[in-house]
């Protein structure tokens, strides 16, 4: 699998296609699922925040209590593409976490559990 700015070869000329079981475009967390048809990877996040970085360039996806990512994971399921994968490194410092914690409790292990099963299944 890649993400899509692989998509050719770099530094060689003339570039060449990568060839990959998938391609994916990373930004699912803050600009939600793509539906790119040239996309084979169905791609989610619940969220995103860099604004307690400061400066520029800052980015803010609300999580509208679990609403945005269930939203994006029922995209991802009626997608039919073959893989899902949930973009996120639970980086609790850009707002992207999904572990249990505190302030969301199980909520969004629970919501993915919920629609991986779905995507297995097929419905």
């Amino acid at each position: 699998m890649r993400e899509w700015q692989w998509k050719d070869s770099k530094n060689v000329d003339p570039p060449e296609a990568i060839r990959t079981e998938g391609l994916y475009g990373w930004g699912a967390a803050p600009s939600g699922f793509n539906p790119d048809p040239s996309l084979t990877v169905a791609a989610v996040g619940p969220g995103f925040s860099t604004l307690q970085f400061g400066g520029s360039g800052r980015l803010f996806t609300d999580r509208q209590d679990g609403r945005y990512y269930e939203e994006n994971l029922k995209l991802a399921v009626a997608s039919g593409r073959q893989i899902l994968v949930t973009e996120i490194w639970n980086e609790l410092g850009e707002a992207s976490g999904i572990l249990e914690t505190f302030e969301f409790g199980r909520q969004y292990i629970d919501l993915t559990r919920r629609y991986a099963d779905r995507f297995k299944s097929g419905r």
